[in-house]
């Protein structure tokens, strides 16, 4: 972005009295000429500081950022998932409180996930990403980071170090049954694009797709949920053996889909309102472990006060049911995790059956 996960870097770093690298990774060609031009405004206006042309790590401290990303000692920051690559080399001086200490900034244009291929000479300490999404994991998160915190299939050692922090630690995607009749309208008369990326799906079984097989993020208003939200499904970083699994009461299958981050969860409702209520999806939140005991959540019951930047997101069933006091909704939801899309899937076994959505991804999906 516009670097102030950098300066953050920056800032700590002064404040812990070290030298950091701080490697800002993004894919977006725009965002790079804007950290680019910042630092070396930064650099122009500081005649004790100068700019270091090539784009190897000193052998100091290294600090990765990728727009979501930063390391302890080492940070590393990148907002990407398909990018090029590029280079370039700053020595920043920044001041925190008055203070002053040189520190270098890479700035690169590149791909996280081809990060370490391209500088194989790059290890973290810390990595910081900021890839979380409405429901947490819905902008492809676990698949971009996890290059970072493993060994490569070709044997190249992961670039977080051994001992390093991922910033955020985890986050984990809620669900709640929601009553909303203006956004299920709204989602219904969304016609998708017949010349979008599933047109050759469309054409080849003819079916006449609808806005409701799609996730919305939405500044919800008038709107009453029928019950509480509960988790679905968790991720940490870096990953173990035990995490990324999911939520309390949802079923992990990963075998059905065949990825390693796809996974399936049952979560059960119990309507709570003395009148009938008309059901017309589900609010999906979330929840994210920073660092140790910080914390940010989009779960009405536990919102971090004065939190804007995540909207909820609305998942639309196909046609609004009536359920009764003391009914209970249960939800059956996929997230399905290719080499080239993720997707979710979702439908109701209570109080009444209904069929699938979004099935193979075919109106909403995110490229990898």
């Amino acid at each position: 972005g516009r670097g102030p996960l950098v300066q953050a870097a920056l800032n700590a770093a002064v404040l812990s009295n070290v030298d950091v690298h701080v490697w800002a990774v993004d894919k977006n060609f725009n965002a790079v000429v804007t950290l680019r031009n910042r630092f070396r405004r930064q650099i122009s206006s500081d005649h004790t500081s100068n700019i270091d042309g090539n784009n190897n790590s000193s052998d100091g401290h290294s600090s990765s950022n990728n727009s979501s990303d930063r390391n302890r000692n080492s940070n590393s920051s990148d907002s990407s998932k398909n990018s090029r690559n590029g280079g370039d080399s700053n020595r920043s001086s920044s001041g925190c409180n008055g203070g002053i200490r040189s520190n270098t900034v890479t700035v690169l244009w590149c791909d996280m996930r081809t990060l370490r291929s391209k500088y194989p000479q790059i290890s973290a300490d810390i990595v910081v990403s900021e890839l979380l999404g409405s429901w947490g994991d819905n902008e492809a998160s676990p698949e971009c980071l996890h290059s970072l915190e493993e060994t490569s299939s070709d044997g190249k050692e992961a670039l977080l170090r051994p001992g390093g922090v991922m910033i955020p630690q985890s986050y984990c995607s809620y669900a709640a049954p929601v009553s909303c009749n203006r956004l299920w309208m709204q989602a219904r008369d969304m016609q998708l694009n017949p010349q979008g990326p599933h047109h050759e799906v469309y054409a080849m079984d003819g079916a006449h797709r609808t806005g409701l097989d799609t996730p919305y993020v939405v500044n919800m208003h008038h709107y009453y949920l029928l019950a509480e939200a509960k988790p679905l499904f968790t991720f940490d970083h870096p990953a173990s053996p035990s995490s990324n699994s999911s939520g309390s009461d949802g079923e992990e299958d990963t075998t059905l889909m065949g990825g390693k981050y796809s996974r399936y969860a049952l979560s059960e409702f119990t309507m709570q309102s003395d009148d009938a209520v008309v059901l017309h999806g589900f609010a999906g939140y979330f929840t994210c472990i920073l660092y140790k005991d910080i914390t940010l959540s989009t779960v009405p019951s536990s919102h971090s006060p004065g939190m804007f930047s995540w909207f909820p997101m609305y998942l639309p069933i196909t046609t609004p049911i009536l359920v009764k006091r003391g009914e209970s909704i249960t939800l059956l939801l996929w997230r399905i995790s290719t080499p080239t899309r993720v997707w979710y899937e979702w439908c109701l076994s209570k109080p009444t059956v209904t069929s699938v959505q979004n099935a193979n991804g075919v109106s909403f999906s995110v490229r990898l």
